[in-house]
Protein backbone atom coordinates (compact mmCIF):
# COMPACT_ATOMS: atom_id res chain seq x y z
CA UNK A 1 0.00 0.00 0.00
CA UNK A 2 1.60 3.58 -1.01
CA UNK A 3 0.64 6.86 0.10
CA UNK A 4 -2.94 7.83 -1.12
CA UNK A 5 -3.91 4.40 -1.49
CA UNK A 6 -7.56 4.17 -0.10
CA UNK A 7 -7.51 1.98 3.01
CA UNK A 8 -10.52 1.21 4.95
CA UNK A 9 -9.44 0.07 8.45
CA UNK A 10 -11.92 -2.07 9.29
CA UNK A 11 -13.12 -3.15 12.90
CA UNK A 12 -11.54 -6.52 12.34
CA UNK A 13 -8.13 -5.12 11.59
CA UNK A 14 -8.46 -2.52 14.68
CA UNK A 15 -9.08 -5.95 16.95
CA UNK A 16 -6.16 -7.50 15.09
CA UNK A 17 -4.22 -4.73 15.66
CA UNK A 18 -5.11 -4.75 19.00
CA UNK A 19 -4.31 -8.23 19.95
CA UNK A 20 -1.12 -7.16 18.18
CA UNK A 21 -0.09 -4.63 20.51
CA UNK A 22 -2.53 -6.04 23.86
CA UNK A 23 -4.72 -4.04 24.20
CA UNK A 24 -8.19 -4.96 24.89
CA UNK A 25 -10.99 -2.44 22.86
CA UNK A 26 -14.80 -2.13 23.66
CA UNK A 27 -16.92 -2.76 20.57
CA UNK A 28 -17.69 1.13 20.43
CA UNK A 29 -13.67 1.83 20.40
CA UNK A 30 -13.20 -0.59 17.67
CA UNK A 31 -15.63 1.05 15.55
CA UNK A 32 -14.41 4.45 16.48
CA UNK A 33 -11.10 3.72 15.99
CA UNK A 34 -10.80 1.29 12.84
CA UNK A 35 -13.04 4.91 11.69
CA UNK A 36 -10.38 7.61 12.87
CA UNK A 37 -7.48 5.79 11.09
CA UNK A 38 -9.53 5.39 7.92
CA UNK A 39 -9.91 9.09 7.94
CA UNK A 40 -5.92 9.95 8.59
CA UNK A 41 -5.19 7.82 5.91
CA UNK A 42 -7.66 9.28 3.77
CA UNK A 43 -5.91 12.47 4.91
CA UNK A 44 -2.45 11.21 3.71
CA UNK A 45 -3.73 10.81 0.61
CA UNK A 46 -5.27 14.20 -0.18
CA UNK A 47 -1.41 15.15 1.07
CA UNK A 48 -0.22 13.13 -1.70
CA UNK A 49 -1.94 15.09 -4.25
CA UNK A 50 -0.36 18.25 -3.62
CA UNK A 51 1.97 19.48 -5.75
CA UNK A 52 5.46 20.62 -3.69
CA UNK A 53 7.90 19.78 -6.98
CA UNK A 54 8.75 23.88 -5.98
CA UNK A 55 8.92 23.39 -2.48
CA UNK A 56 12.14 23.37 -0.60
CA UNK A 57 12.48 19.98 2.29
CA UNK A 58 11.86 21.17 5.47
CA UNK A 59 14.66 19.91 8.12
CA UNK A 60 13.52 21.67 11.17
CA UNK A 61 10.98 24.17 11.81
CA UNK A 62 13.10 26.32 13.68
CA UNK A 63 15.96 28.59 12.18
CA UNK A 64 18.10 27.66 14.77
CA UNK A 65 21.68 26.43 13.29
CA UNK A 66 23.11 24.08 15.85
CA UNK A 67 20.59 23.58 18.69
CA UNK A 68 22.62 20.84 20.81
CA UNK A 69 24.40 21.71 23.87
CA UNK A 70 28.44 21.14 24.00
CA UNK A 71 28.66 17.94 25.48
CA UNK A 72 30.25 17.98 29.10
CA UNK A 73 31.63 15.08 31.13
CA UNK A 74 31.18 14.89 34.92
CA UNK A 75 31.39 12.67 37.64
CA UNK A 76 28.49 10.63 38.03
CA UNK A 77 27.16 8.83 41.54
CA UNK A 78 29.26 6.66 43.14
CA UNK A 79 27.36 2.95 43.50
CA UNK A 80 26.14 3.05 47.22
CA UNK A 81 25.17 6.53 46.66
CA UNK A 82 23.17 5.19 43.58
CA UNK A 83 21.13 2.43 45.49
CA UNK A 84 20.73 3.62 48.70
CA UNK A 85 17.43 4.76 48.39
CA UNK A 86 16.38 1.02 45.80
CA UNK A 87 16.02 -2.00 47.09
CA UNK A 88 19.27 -3.33 46.49
CA UNK A 89 20.68 -7.45 46.36
CA UNK A 90 24.42 -7.50 45.91
CA UNK A 91 24.78 -4.22 44.62
CA UNK A 92 22.50 -3.94 41.88
CA UNK A 93 19.04 -2.66 41.81
CA UNK A 94 16.31 -5.08 42.66
CA UNK A 95 12.81 -3.89 40.62
CA UNK A 96 10.11 -6.27 39.56
CA UNK A 97 9.87 -8.16 35.99
CA UNK A 98 8.79 -5.88 33.45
Amino acid sequence: MSVGDSYDFTPATVRRLASMVRISLTEEETIKISRDLSKVVEYFGELSKLDLDRTEPTYTVTRRKNASREDRGRTGLDQATAVQNAISQDGFIKAPRV
